[in-house]
């Protein structure tokens, strides 16, 4: 199976989920998708996934109205299904098939590099961006945008030379832009990535 979707597609998993996931339970589903994801990252395996499915708490957010106070998407579906943890899964596989269908609609990108940061250093010195990511402090040196369609939102990702990307999701292209000028003024320029080159740029990002 190419990826978790495709288990997701597969007929026996819907039908009787206990075969896989021991009882039919959103929990037990999330138990095995951590696990599943745990496989990816220690055999260092690049799923295709599109959206990428760290979107799809957000995704569930905007769909149940959620202020995000809970930390995963099972315990808002959960709570909107009473706690009752069957009907949970059953939903979870209807929001699930709806987040699937969003697509990039547009792509941004801006190259850092001192001018670009000229907001944060008044001296024009060379000077390097960093954030933290998954493995420690890494210098980037490419913001980009993705917007999504179906009204969902931006994906933000911070991105370097190896690949290493800490990705942020904001509700509309304003609150996206709002916070890049909020962080580094208005010295930022951008330029659009066509669909082929998005896909190039995220390919490889296992999220």
């Amino acid at each position: 199976m190419k990826d978790l979707k495709s288990i997701f597609d597969y007929e026996q998993f819907r039908k009787i989920p206990e075969l896989f996931l021991i009882e039919k339970s959103i929990s037990r589903l999330k138990t095995f998708m951590s696990g599943y994801f745990a496989c990816e990252d220690f055999n260092q395996i690049k799923a295709d996934s599109k959206p990428p499915f760290w979107l799809f708490f957000h995704y569930v957010c905007k769909f149940y109205n959620h202020n995000g106070s809970y930390h995963n998407w099972d315990g808002i579906i959960l709570q909107n299904c009473n706690n009752d943890k069957k009907k949970a899964l059953e939903e979870f596989f209807k929001r699930f098939d709806e987040f699937r269908k969003i697509q990039p609609l547009k792509g941004l990108i801006s190259n850092i590099n001192s001018e670009s940061l000229k907001f944060y250093n008044s001296r024009m010195e060379k000077i390097e961006f960093e954030v933290d990511t998954k493995l420690g402090r890494e210098v980037v040196d490419q913001f980009i945008i993705i917007k999504y369609d179906h009204d969902f939102g931006c994906a933000i990702y911070y991105l370097n030379e190896k690949q290493k990307v800490r990705p942020f999701f904001y509700r509309t292209i304003d609150e996206t832009f709002q916070h890049f000028e909020r962080e580094y003024g208005n010295s930022l320029e951008w330029s659009e990535l066509s669909e082929a080159n998005i896909d190039m740029k995220l390919s490889r990002y296992n999220y």
